[in-house]
C-alpha cells in the first residue's frame, strides 16, 4: 500500500510532495539539502519535525513559504495547499497567503524584531499590510492578541521596544504576529531553541491554549524529541535532508521503527537519582555537498548491511499510520521488543 493511498479522516490542508530544495552554484555541483522530502498536514493536526542540527528542517519551513536563502531554489516536487501547488506563484499570490493562511514563528525573535519599532506597531503593522485596516485600529487587535499570549499589562506593553523585552516575551510577541491575521497553518521553527527549560515549558502551554482557541494547524519543528512529544499529534523524523520515519506520538516513541529515531530516543537522559553516562549518537549529519552513497545514515547505524551503503531506502508502510525509510525496520522491531 502507497502513502497516497492511506485514508484519512481529516482534510488534508498541506501536502508537500517529493520536495528536492538544492543550493545551486553555476560553477559547482548543486548541494542537496532537502531531497525528495513527502509529508502531509492535516487540519486542525500538530505535526512535529524532528531531527539534528543540519537535517534540512528549517530549510523545509523556508521552502514551504518559498523564503529560501540566496543560493537556495526548489528544483522539484509541489507544494500544496488546500490542493493548490504554490510552487510557480507569482510573489504577488504569494503575498496574499504569508502571513494571513501560512504564517511563520521564527527562531531567535531579536534577529526578526524590528529594534527601533515598538513591538505593538510590529504585530500591527502585520495586520495592517493585509487587510488595509489604519494602524490605529489595527494596534486594538494587537492588544488582544497580547493579551491572549499572555503578555502581561499589554496596554502598556505594546509601546515596549525589543530590547525593554525578555526571551520569552518576544517570542510570545512573534505568536502574537503569526496569529494576527488568524491562519490556517502556522509553522513555528525551533520557538524555544534560545529559551531556558521553565521559559519552554510556558511558550508549549501557551501552545496547548492557542489550539483550544483556534482552528490553526501546527508544523513544529525542534531538535528535542521529547519538547516535540508534549503537544504534537504526528511525528516526522529528517535526517540528511529526507523523511527517515512518521508515525503518530505515541506509535513512535514506543515503537521506533528505524534506527536513527531508536538513537534519538536512546539519547534521552533518563529521569534517575543516580548518575549515569549520557548516551550520543558517534559521528555527525553529513554534509549535504558530501553524503555517503545509499542510506545516508549508514556510517553511523549499528544495524547497517551491505546494501545499505549502495541503495537509498524508499519509505515503507509498517502499520496503518506507521511509514519508516529503512530496509531492516524488523531487526529495530525484535530489538524494542528485547529491552521491553
Amino acid at each position: 500500500m502507497q502513502r497516497s493511498e492511506m485514508k484519512t479522516e481529516r482534510e488534508k490542508i498541506l501536502e508537500v510532495k517529493d520536495l528536492h530544495t538544492y543550493f545551486c552554484d553555476e560553477r559547482a555541483f548543486p548541494v542537496k539539502a532537502v531531497e525528495g522530502l513527502t509529508f502531509h498536514l492535516l487540519k486542525g493536526e500538530v505535526l512535529g519535525i524532528v531531527g539534528e542540527s543540519g537535517c534540512g528542517k528549517s530549510l523545509t519551513a523556508l521552502s514551504v513559504l518559498q523564503i529560501l536563502p540566496p543560493g537556495a531554489k526548489i528544483v522539484k516536487g509541489e507544494i500544496l495547499f488546500k490542493g493548490k501547488d504554490l510552487i510557480g506563484l507569482s510573489q504577488k499570490q504569494l503575498n496574499t497567503i504569508r502571513g494571513t493562511k501560512i504564517s511563520m514563528i521564527f527562531q531567535e525573535p531579536s534577529s526578526y524584531l524590528n529594534p527601533v519599532l515598538s513591538v505593538g506597531y510590529q504585530v500591527a503593522e502585520a495586520l495592517s499590510a493585509h487587510t488595509g485596516q489604519s494602524i490605529r485600529d489595527a494596534m486594538k487587535k494587537a492588544r488582544q492578541m497580547f493579551k491572549e499570549v499572555g503578555i502581561p499589562d499589554p496596554e502598556q506593553r505594546v509601546h515596549n521596544y525589543p530590547h525593554e523585552m525578555s526571551g520569552g516575551q518576544k517570542q510570545r510577541v512573534m505568536t502574537a504576529m503569526a496569529l494576527i491575521n488568524e491562519p490556517d497553518i502556522i509553522i513555528a521553527d525551533e520557538p524555544t531553541t534560545s529559551l531556558d527549560v521553565t521559559v519552554q515549558a510556558q511558550i508549549i502551554n501557551l501552545f496547548k491554549k492557542l489550539l483550544k482557541d483556534h482552528s490553526s494547524s501546527i508544523v513544529f519543528i525542534s531538535h528535542d524529541l521529547p519538547l516535540v512529544s508534549e503537544i504534537a499529534d504526528r511525528i516526522i523524523v529528517m535526517y540528511a535532508g529526507m523523511n527517515f520515519e512518521e508515525a503518530p506520538v505515541d506509535v513512535l516513541i514506543k515503537d521506533p521503527k528505524h534506527p536513527y529515531t531508536k538513537k534519538l530516543l536512546e539519547s534521552i537522559p533518563k529521569e534517575s537519582s543516580s548518575w549515569q553516562k549520557m548516551k550520543t549518537i558517534p559521528g555527525a549529519v553529513p554534509d549535504p555537498a558530501r553524503k555517503p552513497g545509499g542510506c545516508p545514515f549508514h556510517p553511523r547505524c549499528d544495524y547497517a548491511e551491505k546494501d545499505c551503503n549502495q541503495r537509498i531506502p524508499f519509505m515503507t508502510q509498517v502499520d496503518d499510520t506507521h511509514f519508516t525509510a529503512c530496509y531492516h525496520y524488523e531487526k529495530i522491531k525484535n530489538s524494542n521488543k528485547q529491552n521491553i
